[in-house]
């Protein structure tokens, strides 16, 4: 296992280094086990691959804010890495703590009774949740293509990838309250609907860790999803925002970096969409942020008249990042009054390849 620093380039083993760990965990009073999980140690694995770890605590000792950011600066420090994150698995939805139990790799445990009880636990509820999220699941796939299809002029019973909902109707049309076309140049369809029915629900569990192992060339559509999600979540705040005008930014310090944090985040999470199926098809290694989309596109599974709109959000990405003190309130503004065409793009992209 080889993991690439961001800061100077240097690719390190961790696998060499996981044997200090448990050293680490056993300083912290209620930890009963650490996991680690998602990507890493996996074929799926790249040099830029995040390291993700997984700990359990007893219920009645969960740590704070404090102890969780000195828990994840110390194996930080162990590994000599600056790209780890620690989640606590009592605190997550359910799908996550039984991806994390079954497909994490166990690296510590200081209670195995504990450890025992815990994944008893989970077991039992996810048994009856797991159907219930499933139909759930493929209720949102439907939604996706029948929102982003007609961006394509592709009827949704007919988009690529993906399965036909057993309850749809052969050959039923999208919306009729859906996508309408315009005349704006550089956007071929208006873009969805984000506050009529196929509105992501805000109450349905984000799973953002680990997914269950799958083979090299077969996208996880579970973990797409979810990032998906995420984005048009993000919208439904930005489209809000822009409502309020160019004079609430430049008055509300709190809302512009609100937004600016929201545009930031969502690109993020195209990007984490890009790696995952760069990773999955075996289309390379991405160097930087930038080229995540080059492969993809290259292999014909992004459109290439997009590449374009994908390095532009990469870009403000960045400059969030590590030129945040140039952005401008009016450049915000002026970002969130063009429709949300950009990550309407890249949502309807990927819907129309992979679902």
């Amino acid at each position: 296992m080889v993991r690439k620093l961001r800061v100077t380039g240097e690719f390190v083993r961790v696998d060499e280094r996981l044997y200090r760990l448990p050293g680490v965990f056993a300083r912290f009073d209620g930890l009963v086990a650490a996991f680690l999980h998602g990507s890493y140690g996996t074929p799926h694995q790249t040099p830029l691959s995040d390291v993700d770890l997984a700990v359990v605590y007893r219920a009645e000792r969960l740590p704070d804010l404090r102890e969780l950011a000195n828990l994840q600066g110390a194996v930080e420090d162990a590994l000599g890495l600056e790209d780890v994150s620690v989640t606590v698995l009592n605190r997550t939805p359910l799908p996550f703590q039984f991806r994390g139990l079954t497909n994490g790799g166990l690296l510590y445990v200081a209670d195995p009774v504990a450890l025992a009880d815990f994944r008893e636990r989970v077991c039992k509820l996810y048994g009856d949740f797991d159907p219930d999220y499933r139909r759930l699941a493929l209720d949102y796939d439907r939604a996706l293509k029948e929102a982003y299809a007609p961006m394509y002029g592709v009827p949704p019973s007919h988009s690529s990838g993906g399965s036909q909902d057993p309850g749809r109707a052969k050959g039923e049309g999208p919306d009729p309250g859906g996508p309408t076309p315009t005349d704006e140049p550089g956007w071929p369809m208006a873009g969805p609907r984000r506050d009529g029915p196929e509105r992501v629900p805000e109450d349905r569990p984000a799973i953002n860790g680990g997914s269950p192992a799958a083979p090299m060339g077969v996208i996880d559509r579970e973990k797409v999803r979810d990032k998906l999600e995420f984005i048009r979540r993000n919208l439904v705040h930005l489209e809000a925002l822009a409502r309020r005008g160019p004079a609430a930014l430049r008055d509300d310090k709190i809302a512009e970096g609100a937004a600016v944090h929201m545009l930031q985040t969502s690109i993020e999470a195209m990007i984490d969409v890009a790696n995952h199926v760069v990773a999955r098809l075996g289309l390379g290694v991405p160097k930087s942020y930038r080229e995540a989309f080059d492969p993809p596109v290259e292999a014909g599974r992004l459109p290439a008249e997009h590449r374009s709109t994908f390095h532009r959000m990469v870009r403000f990405r960045n400059r969030a990042v590590h030129l945040y003190d140039t952005i401008s309130p009016e450049e915000v503004h002026a970002i969130l009054a063009c429709p949300m065409g950009d990550f309407d793009l890249c949502i309807g992209a990927v819907v129309r390849r992979f679902f």
